[in-house]
């Protein structure tokens, strides 16, 4: 019998959120009676690979503050379908707590604030064996996380994603605070941990040395999104299609493609088109930025049929990076959820940004990688007139998919590393 794991997030494990498809891959299969999770995003999880959920989001913990509410928290129901829209008070907490001040004024509010009886019964109930930890930059998640491994005695598995204790470069002494207060936390979260995992091999490699313990890789994963049959998209030339976020300002990196495949069009006779697909909410004049005449298009949001249909539509897939110092950091360590998905459909991939952060560092020998801006329209016009290129990306891309990012391997893997412990 499998052992009984909460995971404890920041979101839901999900079929829309990226770190909550990510827990989804891990977790999809799993005995639903053997899993719950603890989570503090405002939405509901729109997923049946867990049916037991535990949320306490910024406004229940503000509520209680205000003495509206006897305590923060409590079970949710997946949802049917899509997962719920924030309401316009959660989406106003979210725009307000962007500000360093404001994310430690943050903290303050949910100090001690989260405890519930209602969260110790449902503790209690559950009674977990092993708690999978998503470690990030909310130290009161660190309080909650110890709360619930020493009131379980179960053993733990720390997972990082994302870079939240590195130096940035910035003049902000409430951001520094925070950066060092959230270093000392996973320093000692890490230490204790039965297992420790990471996101990718330049994580693994400067995590080690910055926090003392070597960690496991546990990838990204999809399931398979190849469909042999899959009709091309509709019109002759060929499609570039990008899905994923806009922040870290790749709406500007997507931006000059736009401007790129206007001048390869005009230049060289070719019929290049980009289409960009994004949950990211934009008003008229970001949609605006995003859209070049002739030459790329902002197309909104697709559900996860959408994406399927959409990855075997396109000729060519496209990632990418801002080159801005400030937003390399930001993904400096992190590979993107959309990676092994865009590897599935064996459809080669451009991939535009720094070559030292760990996506691009990882799709070197899989895409065709443009590093520097000043040479992406020289290897675009090469990507469009060259079918034979375009032919052996897309089996390097298939072929890192089966090695490296199959659902059936990894989550083995890490199922195993949960028995053992």
């Amino acid at each position: 019998m499998k052992k009984k794991v909460l995971i404890i997030s920041a979101n839901p494990v999900d079929l829309c959120q990226n770190n909550g498809k990510t827990l989804l891959s891990f977790f999809d299969g799993y005995d639903t009676d053997r899993i719950a999770q603890l989570y503090f995003y405002p939405t509901v999880p729109n997923t049946d690979a867990v049916q037991n959920f535990f949320r306490i989001s910024d406004l229940d913990v503000l509520r209680k503050r205000l003495g509206r509410v006897p305590a923060a928290g409590g079970t949710v129901k997946p949802a049917a379908a899509a997962a719920v829209e924030e309401d316009e008070d959660t989406a106003r907490m979210g725009r307000v707590k962007k500000g360093a001040l404001m994310r430690l004024a943050r903290e303050v509010l949910w100090k001690g604030a989260w405890k519930s009886r209602a969260l110790d019964a449902w503790l209690d109930d559950f009674a977990p064996e092993c708690i999978f930890f998503v470690a990030g930059d909310g130290l009161y998640t660190y309080d909650i996380f110890e709360y619930a491994k020493r009131r379980s005695g179960a053993k733990s598995i720390v997972y990082v994603t994302d870079d939240y204790i590195l130096p940035r470069r910035t003049w902000n002494p409430v951001r520094v605070l925070r950066q060092r207060l959230t270093l000392r936390r996973m320093k000692r979260c890490v230490r204790e941990a039965d297992a420790f995992l990471t996101i990718s091999e330049k994580m693994r490699r400067t995590y080690r040395d910055v926090l003392g313990k070597d960690s496991m890789l546990a990838v990204n994963m999809s399931d398979c999104l190849k469909e042999d049959d899959a009709a091309a998209a509709p019109g002759g030339g060929l499609l570039l299609t990008y899905l994923g976020g806009l922040h870290y300002n790749r709406d500007k990196t997507l931006r000059r493609l736009g401007e790129a495949v206007a001048a390869v069009n005009a230049s060289a006779g070719t019929e290049l088109f980009l289409e960009i697909y994004s949950n990211a909410r934009l008003d008229d004049a970001q949609r605006a930025a995003l859209e070049v005449p002739g030459a790329s298009r902002f197309c909104g949001q697709v559900d996860r049929s959408g994406v399927r249909r959409k990855v075997n539509e396109a000729d060519v897939l496209v990632h990418v990076e801002s080159f801005l110092a400030k937003n390399v950091e930001d993904v400096l360590l992190s590979v993107s959820t959309k990676i092994p998905e865009y590897l599935s459909v064996g459809k080669p991939i451009l991939a535009i940004g720094p070559a030292n952060v760990a996506s691009m560092e990882y799709l070197q020998e899989i895409a065709c990688c443009v590093t520097d801006e000043a040479a992406l329209e020289a290897r675009l016009r090469l990507l469009a007139e060259t079918p034979a290129l375009r032919s052996e990306l897309g089996r390097r891309a298939e072929e890192a998919y089966w090695t490296n990012h199959s659902c059936d391997v990894q989550r083995d893997r890490l199922w195993q590393l949960i028995d053992q412990l």
